[in-house]
């Protein structure tokens, strides 16, 4: 999750994004960790339906990127890679 995190937010500049899998992860270590917890059908439909519109949203961003910013990406990235 943090490579996701940080990839979308520093490169890809996606924060919205990037505050979805931050809230996923945090739900789910909560749920991993904490097992005193009820979870509903209605809940789980929730987290299907965020996964869902997550998966679109970053496939609709991966169809934007073009081949000047896929050779941006990659600069930054090598950049951040050598500190």
């Amino acid at each position: 999750h943090s490579a996701s995190i940080f990839l979308l937010k520093e490169l890809l500049k996606e924060s919205e994004l990037a505050k979805e899998i931050e809230l996923s992860k945090k739900e789910r270590i909560e749920k991993q960790y904490y097992t005193n917890f009820e979870l509903a059908k209605k809940d789980c439909e929730h987290m299907v339906r965020r996964a869902e519109e997550f998966i679109i949203r970053c496939k609709n961003r991966i169809r934007q990127i073009n081949e000047e910013e896929i050779s941006q990406l990659r600069l930054k990235l090598r950049e951040v890679l050598k500190q």
